[in-house]
């Protein structure tokens, strides 16, 4: 260790009260940034890991829209489709169109369909924890719909209209569907009056057929067919098309963050680069005032023999001693504030599937550019007053006493 390094940590040490005020500044401002970021920055990383990832090696296929090939959907198909080299699994999809009418609602249509596993609708309010799968009558509603707040129906029992066709002709049936959870309706990728449940029998009530006979003549909709890895998808979409399947790439399906997860992300950005000059701004403040304080220091070391070079070293030294330090408080703070902030948001439901649950911690290429950022700027912010204080000449000691 050099004189002068020894030198800047002792003055850092004796005059740490007047670096304090800025230190608690500049760790309270980079904590929460960096806190922040690393909320958004999780979130990042399961968004692509549960939506994007698994879109990349989704394949969606349909009945044929010319008429010709597959025109019919049947679990022959489905069979079919899981027996094909690199398939992971095979998911049917099925959609109807139901009516719900009753206190408080006047009536609405809705075109109910099956939850994809890889594109599940934002819930914002539910029964239960955990909503899917859906099973037996549960239902997902949008919250509001064709002008009409769906919200008090959460948790109970509701009588849907069904339209049986029998010949050229269509009857009324009803029955029950439990509502178990509502999804923000700015999610439209399933149309803009879609609801989520099991939908065999209903589908199958609304053709005036058994559940059988439905899937041997109207079939399913669609199906999800999942490559095992990304880099099977595209081999896998040519198999599915070669075997007269009209099949296409899932990746239109892949979803940004809910909205307050882009804010936490927006207010981390725009808080960096404010950080970044009020940190700057504070430390030429500090540094400068230091300076002033310290002319005698300066000139009695300049006069014992320490040269322009020796002062100013010493001097940024000290300011990298800060900044480290700073650094540090900072990596602590914005693991307290991540976890805080994102233990409360995994109470709303819409969010639990894109953050985790524990201690987060600033992943290590974020808290390293947070601390870099720091030092740099707190380095940079004193070297004016560095340079004033090591063009002192020793007489200018005399002057101040």
């Amino acid at each position: 260790m050099t004189a002068t390094l020894r030198l800047a940590l002792w003055n850092t040490v004796a005059f740490r009260r007047r670096a304090r005020s800025l230190a608690l500044f500049t760790i309270i401002a980079s904590g929460s940034t960096i806190g922040l970021l690393t909320v958004g920055d999780r979130a990042v990383d399961a968004q692509q890991s549960q939506v994007a990832a698994p879109a990349l090696r989704s394949v969606q296929v349909q009945p044929s829209p010319r008429g010709v090939g597959r025109s019919v959907l049947t679990p022959a198909d489905l069979r079919q489709l899981a027996a094909i080299p690199g398939v992971a699994g095979v998911q049917p999809i099925l959609s109807t169109t139901i009516g719900i009418k009753g206190k408080p609602i006047l009536g609405v249509v809705l075109n109910p369909t099956t939850p994809r596993s890889i594109a599940l609708p934002p819930i914002v309010a539910s029964v239960t924890r955990h909503v899917f799968p859906l099973t037996g009558d549960e239902i997902i509603l949008p919250a509001v719909t064709q002008g009409q707040n769906l919200r008090p129906l959460l948790g109970h029992n509701i009588t849907i209209t069904l339209t049986p066709r029998q010949g050229d002709h269509g009857s009324l049936a009803l029955a029950t569907a439990r509502v178990v959870a509502m999804y923000d309706p700015s999610w439209q990728v399933d149309g803009p009056d879609a609801a989520y449940a099991s939908l065999l029998t209903w589908s199958a009530t609304n053709a005036g057929v058994s559940r059988s006979a439905y899937l041997a003549g109207t079939g399913y909709s669609a199906f999800v067919v999942t490559s095992r890895s990304v880099g099977q998808a595209g081999g896998l979409l040519q198999r599915i098309q070669s075997q007269g399947y009209y099949a296409t790439s899932l990746l239109q399906l892949e979803v940004g963050l809910p909205g307050v997860l882009r804010l936490l992300q927006l207010a981390g950005e725009i808080g960096a680069i404010l950080l970044g000059v009020l940190v700057l701004f504070g430390a030429a403040s500090l540094a400068s005032s230091s300076t002033r304080q310290r002319v005698r220091e300066f000139a009695l070391l300049r006069a014992v023999g320490y040269r322009r070079g020796h002062v100013f070293r010493m001097l940024v030294e000290e300011q990298l001693a800060v900044g480290l330090g700073c650094a540090v408080g900072m990596f602590l703070l914005a693991a307290i504030l991540a976890t805080a902030i994102n233990q409360g948001l995994r109470g709303t439901q819409s969010l639990v599937h894109y953050l985790a649950a524990g201690l987060l911690l600033p992943p290590w290429r974020l808290a390293l550019a947070g601390a870099i950022l720091v030092v740099l700027v707190l380095v940079l912010g004193g070297l004016p007053s560095a340079g004033r204080a090591a063009r002192l000449e020793p007489s200018a000691g005399l002057r101040d006493m």
